[in-house]
């Protein structure tokens, strides 16, 4: 699986707004902009389920993500456990529960708020984003299925 993911979804931060070059000022919220691709079935794309983004940020003392509180996410720290919607995280993972599934060949997109800190020296980080999934097996082999139905003549002689 990890496979798949490395090779077959490519993950990008399409944007940042606001996009003046990489600055922002203390205390000045921005946004992060995330694009998933799911490779078509040409490729060997197979669809996927269970779709989570891990969002980081590599300095703290630079600037933090913002826990989306939007209802329709769920949103954990890297261990699974819940965090407040709303508060400033150094990384977490995020999951539109209105969105869990990545079709063969399709596309998913996220955004999500980030705040620079106050600090008067400012300074320089990183956002990093990649994606956590399961193969949905249901979809590569659906339940319910049957064999083609087998016949062979028979001819009764009276």
């Amino acid at each position: 699986m990890q496979t798949y993911l490395n090779k077959k979804v490519t993950v990008a931060i399409t944007d940042r707004s606001p996009a003046d070059g990489n600055s922002v000022n203390p205390g000045e919220s921005f946004d992060v902009h995330i694009a998933t691709t799911n490779a078509d079935a040409t490729s060997g794309g197979v669809a996927l389920k269970n779709l989570k983004y891990r969002l980081s940020v590599d300095n703290g003392s630079v600037a933090k993500l913002v826990v989306p509180d939007g209802m329709f996410f769920h949103t954990t720290d890297l261990d699974g456990n819940d965090v407040t919607k709303g508060s400033e995280r150094t990384s977490m993972i995020v999951q539109n529960t209105l969105f869990t599934k990545l079709p063969i060949g399709e596309n998913s997109t996220l955004v999500v708020a980030g705040k620079a800190t106050d600090a008067a020296s400012g300074g320089s980080t990183s956002v990093r984003a990649r994606v956590l999934a399961d193969v949905d097996l249901d979809e590569l082999f659906p339940p319910g299925e049957d064999t083609p139905v087998a016949t062979k003549s028979l001819t009764v002689v009276g």
